[in-house]
Formats: structure tokens, C-alpha cells, sequence
């Protein structure tokens, strides 16, 4: 996008760029008439914007006026391009105060929620959700004071369409978006877990999912458990660490009722103080006296149980009992040390039996997972070629069914630690591996219980295929480069010319070639068995390719993600591509099919369906009857 200083807009003449990203662009404004007025001009990355729907959402954002809300002041639509007029805070975010990475202390942390949970709560209260809680939108006010900042700017930008990627249309951001956020399904209790999200990194200073594409991090964010706060930072109160985590949950019901009652839960939490050890008094010992007389109570008190947080309801505030007083009966100088050592002895026996059940609880579900992982790649394989093949893993009658965001790789956890999967994350590749890759590993049974390590470190392997040239081969992700490993398990690795290209899907084209996508440089990749890379780029502009098919026309056919059109290769390089008629579809998966149509995928929410395309470019949608 071209730089606006100096334009106007409405009646603002824009003077400074405040900042940009994929949806918009911020501008400090000017007005033309009026020069002490100054406001933020939000100039929308959108066009064919539907003024009517625009207009109405805009409507709703404008409705809501709290102390700790930045203000829609006015909206329009001009020359196409749609601009928001919001009231300028000039003390950046709290993103920019606490960059990645920075630990906030918890009283801060907790003067932070007392001025953003009541505005949310007030948002909440009027049925508006904020759908992109993140530092970034955290605004500092004029008097030092929090403003949430871009309340429905998620809704507002589907009101047109954007070559930006946006969530496959869902909005948020993916690193503190809730499961059901993901799924299209955004609530109340959405906003309250991205925000425990926020509080979550910044008190220890990581979100708690970090990497992977967009779909790994909507698996972990809906299956895997929260890496335990106090392993990142100990300093953290458990209580603490109880309400973060219920806040976290992944059914939105676990969840506390309301964001209020979070924010006011971990305030008590908080303030809650552990009981000091006393401190051993000095005795003095007389000859002629009988210890155990002389230091009989005379009146003993009930002591009051203090009740820790984790062992109260969820839907209700936990009091703090800090300041209730607590008796703690006397005992004799002989007394005292041996039974000082004795619940110290206890307490080292609890713990140590909690940790043993908590690790042979990981170990079980560890190789449950791997038993079923193995169970699944040997039936589908044995079914696939109709031959059984031998192996050393027994079967059970029933496999389990492996679903699209199946793991393919499972590495042993450590306790007290968040076991990390390799995911395929996307559903044609899936088909791909099932046909090729799954099937080699049967055969080899060797390397379902070693394993062949790949020499570059974290490379994260994605897609794989069989080739023509009887290995398989497969992108690294993160790795950015095409692995090819043969039979025996020899690996070689070619790096893609592009850096940090975003590796994702593989398949066998015509000529003995393979064919790969590269979602971040937004290119499609060939690569020759000899090991030569040639790269295409695609001429819509993040079109972010994910899943590649060969077409049996000869072409190789691949969808685009952010791009929402289906792309169809020539061996020579020639791409054409062909808009899908369902607005941020978030094509996925594709394979080839009967009558040499192709057939996808439309994982985001606003498809939900799964789209046929013909050699000559006709796409028919088929809605999944599950919403």
C-alpha cells in the first residue's frame, strides 16, 4: 500500500503514519477545520465492501462508550476505500511497553485487568465481542489510562474482501484465539480466553502455543494442555496458575462465568498469602523444671482452614482468607522438632507420589498414542494394497479411525511437559501420506520403533510423497528445504532457493518431477530427482498455497488458502487460477478424482464444504451437512 501522508480523508488531512498491518493502515489525522482535533484515521485494506453491512457493524461499534474504550467517532466509505475515525491515544500499546518476551510482574499484571476487564465486561454486557484480544490492542491514553482498542475491526473486515490472509475468514489472531474461534464459533468466553492468554505471556513472557502454521496452532490451542505456568516461571502462586488455567480451558463451560469473574478471581487469587513456617523459639531448659508442665496452653483455639483456590468452584469467587487469623497450638521444645521432621517426611512422601502418578499417567498416555498411531498406519497401508504385509506390531480388530489432523509422528514426553506432535495439518496431505508415505513406513518396520533423524535441526517435516525414482520425499517446513530419503533410509537434503519459504505440500508430477508449494513466499516449487529447484511465482498476492495435486490432465493443481481460488500449474510453469464462488472459503486439502475433475477442501467456516473443480475450470460447491 502506497503512503497516504499528506492526503485527506473525510475531514482529516493525514500527517503521520501510526502503523500498518495485514487488515489496515493507521494514520495520525489532522482536521481540516478544526486544528486542535487531532484522531487515528484506520484506513481498511478492503474493496467490493458492502456499504449496508459495513455500515450496520460500524453502527454497533459505536455504541459503545466506556472510559476504558477507544471511541468510534465517525466511519465512511470514500472512493471505495472504507476508513474508521477513532480517538488518537498517543501512549503506543502495551505490546510496545512490554515487547515479546518481557515477564510483567503480577501486581501490574493485576492494575492492568482492573481497567480492561470492567470495558470488556461492558462490551460483553451489550452482546459485542471484541474477537482479537492481544497486547496490540491495548492502547495507552492521554492520562496514562488502558483503552481496548479494534472492537469488532474482525466483523468489519467481512464486510469486503481482502488479498490479506484473515484467519481463513474467521478473524483473530492465532496465537490467542479460543477452539471454538477457530471453528468459526466465537463467544463471550472467546475474548476471556484470549485474554488469559495475554496474562499467561506476560507473566512468564511466552504465549502458550507458539509454533506451527495456522492449522497446528489450532490443534494445539483444541488438544493439547497448556504448558504449566510455574514451569516457565516458578514465582508464580499456584493459585495463580489455577485461575490462568481455568480461564484456559478448552470447553468454553469449564471457563468462569464471565471475563469479570476472571479478572476478580485472579485478583483474590493473588493476594492470597501461604502460611509461614514459625520460627523454632529458643527454650530455656530449667533443672528443676518439667518442660512438658511448664508449657502446657492453658486454652486451646479451633485454628481456621485456609482453603486454597484450586480446591474451590469455578463459578464461584474464591474469599480471601489471608487475614483470618490462625492458632497454631503450642507444642514443647521435645515435641516440636520431631514433629516439625515428621510432616516435613510426609510432605516429601506426598510429593514424590504425586510425581511418579503424573509421569506414569504421561508414560500410559504416550504409548497409547504411539500404539495408535502404529495401529492406524499399518491397517490403512494393509488395506491400500490388499497384500498384508509382515510386522512386529500386533493389531486390534478395530483400529482407530485416523482423522485429518492425525498425527504422523509421535516423540516420547518428558513429565510435567506439553508432548509435541507433528501434525499434517492439512487434509490433502494426508491423502497423500496415507497413499505413499504411511505405506513405506509399514513395510520398514524397523523405523516405526527407531525412527530415521533428519540432520537439520527442528525442520519440522510436513508433506511427503512417493517418487517415480523409488524414494520418498518430503518439505521441511521450517527446515525449508526438500528432504529425499531412500528405502534404506538415506537421507539428502536440497534447500530451496527461497528463504524461510513455508514449505507445505508435495506430489509427483509429469517428466519425473516433484511438485511443492511454498505458502510463505507464495510460489509453487519444482524439483528434479537429480535435485534441481525451480520456483514459480503466483500472480495473486498472498495467495498462500497449501495442498498440490497432479491433475490428469497432465497440470498440477494446488489450492490457495488466503487467495481463495484454485490454481492450476503447467509442467512449463504457466499458472492460471480460478476464483472459488464462496467468499473466504479457506481452501485446504486437493486430490485428483473420477471423470478427471479435481476435488478440495473449504476449511474455514464461511465454506464448510467440499468444491469440485473440472479440468476447464468450473468449480461446484457441496455443503457438509455438519455446520
Amino acid at each position: 500500500m502506497a503512503d497516504r501522508v499528506g492526503q485527506q480523508i473525510g475531514n482529516y488531512r493525514l500527517v503521520k503514519l501510526l502503523g500498518k498491518g495485514g487488515f489496515a493502515e493507521v494514520y495520525l489525522g489532522q482536521h481540516v477545520r478544526l486544528a486542535s482535533k487531532q484522531a487515528a484515521i484506520k484506513i481498511l485494506h478492503l474493496f467490493d465492501v458492502d456499504a449496508r453491512k459495513f455500515q450496520e457493524e460500524a453502527e454497533t461499534t459505536e455504541q459503545l462508550v466506556h472510559p476504558h474504550i477507544v471511541r468510534l467517532l465517525d466511519f465512511d466509505i470514500e472512493q471505495g476505500t472504507p476508513f474508521l475515525v477513532l480517538d488518537f491515544a498517543p501512549g503506543g500499546s502495551l505490546r510496545t511497553r512490554h515487547p515479546k518476551g518481557s515477564v510483567v510482574p503480577l501486581a501490574t499484571v493485576g492494575e492492568y485487568l482492573k481497567e480492561l476487564a470492567p470495558a470488556l465486561q461492558y462490551a460483553h454486557d451489550k452482546h459485542i465481542l471484541h474477537r482479537d484480544m492481544k497486547p496490540d490492542n491495548m492502547l495507552i491514553g492521554r492520562q496514562g489510562e488502558l483503552l481496548l482498542a479494534d472492537f469488532g475491526i474482525a466483523v468489519l473486515t467481512q464486510t469486503g474482501r481482502t488479498s490479506f490472509s484473515s484467519a481463513f475468514g474467521i478473524g483473530g489472531t492465532p496465537f490467542y484465539m479460543a477452539p471454538e474461534t477457530y471453528r468459526g464459533r466465537p463467544e463471550k468466553a472467546s475474548d476471556q480466553y484470549a485474554l488469559a492468554v495475554v496474562v499467561y505471556e506476560w507473566l512468564c513472557g511466552s504465549v502458550p502455543f507458539s509454533e506451527g502454521d495456522f492449522i497446528q496452532l489450532g490443534y494445539q490451542h483444541a488438544h493439547e494442555p497448556v504448558p504449566p505456568l510455574r514451569e516457565k516461571n516458578p514465582a508464580i502462586p499456584p493459585d495463580v496458575e489455577q485461575v490462568v488455567t481455568t480461564a484456559l480451558a478448552k470447553d468454553p463451560k469449564q471457563r468462569f462465568g464471565s471475563v469479570l469473574a476472571f479478572a476478580t478471581a485472579l485478583e483474590q487469587a493473588s493476594q492470597v498469602k501461604r502460611p509461614e513456617p514459625e520460627p523454632e523459639p529458643v527454650v530455656p531448659v530449667s533443672e528443676t523444671t518439667d518442660i512438658n508442665q511448664s508449657q502446657q496452653p492453658t486454652e486451646m483455639a479451633t485454628p481456621v482452614p485456609v482453603i486454597p483456590f484450586s480446591q474451590q468452584a469455578v463459578s464461584e469467587v474464591p474469599a480471601d482468607t489471608s487475614a483470618q487469623p490462625q492458632t497454631i497450638l503450642p507444642l514443647s521444645g521435645k515435641e516440636r522438632l520431631p514433629k516439625a521432621e515428621e510432616e516435613r517426611h510426609q510432605a516429601e512422601e506426598e510429593r514424590a507420589r504425586q510425581e511418579k502418578e503424573q509421569a506414569d499417567k504421561l508414560e500410559e498416555e504416550r504409548v497409547r498414542k504411539a500404539r495408535e498411531t502404529v495401529l492406524v498406519a499399518t491397517e490403512l497401508a494393509t488395506s491400500a494394497h490388499q497384500t498384508p504385509l509382515p510386522t512386529e506390531v500386533a493389531r486390534s480388530s478395530k483400529p482407530p479411525a485416523l482423522r485429518p489432523d492425525a498425527m504422523v509422528a509421535v516423540k516420547p514426553a518428558k513429565p510435567g511437559a506439553s508432548r509435541r506432535f507433528v501434525l499434517l495439518g492439512l487434509a490433502g496431505l494426508v491423502i497423500v501420506a496415507l497413499a505413499s508415505g504411511i505405506a513405506w513406513f509399514t513395510a520398514h518396520p524397523a523405523s516405526l520403533t527407531g525412527g530415521i533423524p533428519i540432520s537439520t535441526a527442528q525442520s519440522r517435516p510436513l508433506g511427503i510423497t512417493a517418487g517415480p525414482d523409488g524414494n520418498l520425499w518430503f518439505t521441511e517446513n521450517t527446515g525449508n528445504k526438500i528432504g529425499r530419503i531412500s528405502p534404506s533410509g538415506t537421507l539428502t537434503e536440497f534447500p530451496v532457493p527461497t528463504a524461510d519459504s513455508g514449505l507445505q505440500g508435495i506430489t509427483v508430477g509429469p517428466g519425473g518431477n516433484l511438485w511443492f508449494t511454498e505458502q510463505k513466499s507464495n510460489q509453487i516449487g519444482r524439483i528434479s530427482p537429480s535435485g534441481t529447484i525451480t520456483e514459480y511465482p503466483i500472480p495473486t498476492a498472498s495467495g498462500a498455497p497449501f495442498g498440490i495435486a497432479a491433475g490428469p490432465d497432465g497440470n498440477l493443481w494446488f489450492t490457495e488458502g488466503s487467495g481463495n481460488q484454485i490454481g492450476r500449474i503447467s509442467p512449463s510453469g504457466t499458472i492460471t487460477e480460478y476464483p472459488i464462488p464462496t467468499a473466504d472459503s479457506g481452501p485446504n486439502g486437493i486430490t485428483a478424482g473420477p471423470g478427471g475433475n479435481l476435488w478440495f477442501t473449504e476449511f474455514a467456516s464461511f465454506g464448510n464444504q467440499i468444491g469440485r473443480i473440472s479440468p476447464s475450470g468450473t468449480i461446484t460447491e457441496f455443503p457438509v451437512p455438519t455446520a
